[in-house]
């Protein structure tokens, strides 16, 4: 144990030092070389722990989950057909995809902008570092080793992840109601505009939400079992999250609520190689962060072209956002993504799930309190950091897709509300809730269609 111990703490005093200590001049050029080849470690050990535990329970797993499965994957075909994939916010989207032919070309990070190919000289592409999480364009990168390169495989990639979305969530759901209510729960989340909206382009809103219903699945999976291959799969997930999106680093929250357990003598004794190692992957990260902390960048604000900060959270900007932000999620007007009946659901839901997790009395177990109580603290950070941001609002164009991740806090409460009041419903009851819900889908899902939030921004 104490071996363990002194590889673990050796790994984050190299980390920290060789993430924050690097001299900034090797940054760019360190960023550059490596961040494939730790993302692509990252990456491996999360599938190795991944099958490590799963692999005896695959069968009987799809046994038991055959129908969410179609159900989810058939639902996201729908979606990708009344509402065909494109390239939305350009200025994110091709810098991915640009990024994933540098993995897959070169096996670098950084992204091709310039060039003049000569048949007599050697191709060498002018390029800059690329500012964006790299999680997602290493899987399109792993995709085009597959597929062959293409602009598109982005699109495939966000298929694959709203599918297991979907599926996820109902599974999630189902570790805590009955089946009927976990195949609803698709049903509703799948009726969300801005699921249509978003899911649909080539962006990273997708993997990010797939990795988070992944953290919260595994989270409460440790809860239950208190297994170390577990907290591996835990502390591995999280890295990953890490380096989808820059503000999924606050996710950490559910890995440090865990602490007490984590540290435990028991505990200590089951990690691998693979929990001691851990800290060295987050080093990229801190690279990254570093390289563009006080970057000045143009930003458009109405109509002046203004240099500020890429760190761009403002107090102002708070109370500028905030009333904005809670129209989009009220649902009031669906074209930004929201479901008005969802939205009123969802509280009743809600302070029925607080209530039932502060009352003692009530049957919910202790893993699902902590569920309850994690997820409501992870919801009021995560909606303050985006209001505080000068590019929070939800009603725009470009910053709607935020709000994508919000859609669980929506559906989990409704999904408790249905519980309370319906409880084991008998089946005629069952079959009216599931042609109700069809029917929220067809009304619901031109919006998706017409994405008026962002035709504005089509190819610009």
């Amino acid at each position: 144990m104490m071996k363990r111990i002194i590889v673990f703490v050796a790994a984050i005093a190299i980390a920290l030092s060789a993430g924050l200590l690097w001299p900034h001049e090797w940054l760019i050029r360190s960023f550059h070389h490596t961040g494939f080849y730790f993302i692509l470690m990252a990456f491996f050990l999360w599938l190795v722990v991944l099958i490590r535990i799963f692999y005896r329970q695959t069968v009987p797993f799809f046994k038991k989950h055959y129908k969410g499965l179609l159900v989810s994957f058939l639902l996201t075909g729908l979606i990708f057909a009344i509402s065909p994939p494109q390239f939305k916010i350009l200025a994110d989207e091709s810098n991915l995809i640009g990024a994933s032919m540098s993995m897959y070309q070169n096996k670098t990070t950084s992204i091709p902008f310039q060039g003049f190919n000569l048949d007599y000289e050697e191709f060498k592409p002018i390029s800059i570092v690329n500012k964006r999480p790299i999680l997602y364009p290493f899987i399109v990168s792993i995709l085009h080793s597959i597929l062959g390169y293409s602009p598109l495989n982005g699109f495939i990639l966000n298929f694959i992840c709203g599918a297991l979305i979907l599926f996820l969530f109902y599974v999630y759901a189902y570790r805590f109601y009955p089946h009927y209510l976990s195949i609803l729960s698709i049903l509703i989340f799948a009726a969300f505009p801005i699921f249509g909206i978003w899911i649909t382009s080539s962006g990273f809103e997708g993997l990010n939400l797939l990795f988070i219903i992944i953290l919260f699945l595994v989270y409460h999976e440790f809860l239950v079992s208190k297994d170390g291959a577990t907290a591996e799969l835990l502390f591995l997930t999280a890295i990953l999250l890490m380096q989808v999106r820059y503000e999924s680093l606050i996710f950490g929250i559910v890995v440090l609520a865990l602490l007490p357990h984590l540290i435990r003598k028991e505990m200590i004794k089951q990690y691998s190689l693979f929990t001691c190692i851990a800290p060295l992957l987050v080093v990229p990260i801190l690279w990254q962060r570093r390289i563009f902390m006080h970057a000045a960048e143009p930003v458009r604000m109405n109509l002046n072209l203004l240099e500020t900060s890429g760190q761009g959270f403002h107090l102002h900007s708070f109370f500028a956002n905030l009333s904005k932000n809670i129209f989009t999620f009220s649902g009031i007007d669906p074209n930004y993504g929201f479901i008005l009946l969802v939205s009123i659901l969802s509280i009743i839901g809600a302070y029925l799930l607080i209530k039932d997790a502060v009352i003692k009395s009530s049957d919910m177990t202790s893993q699902a309190r902590a569920a309850v109580f994690t997820g409501t603290i992870m919801f009021v950070v995560l909606f303050v950091i985006y209001s505080f941001y000068q590019w929070g609002n939800f009603n725009l164009p470009i910053s709607n897709r935020l709000a994508l991740v919000f859609i669980p806090f929506f559906v989990f409460p409704v999904i408790h509300c249905f519980y309370r009041i319906l409880g084991n419903a008998r089946e005629h009851l069952k079959i009216y809730m599931f042609v109700f819900w069809s029917l929220i889908l067809v009304l619901f899902w031109p919006y998706a269609s017409n994405q008026k939030i962002v035709h504005t921004l089509e190819l610009t």
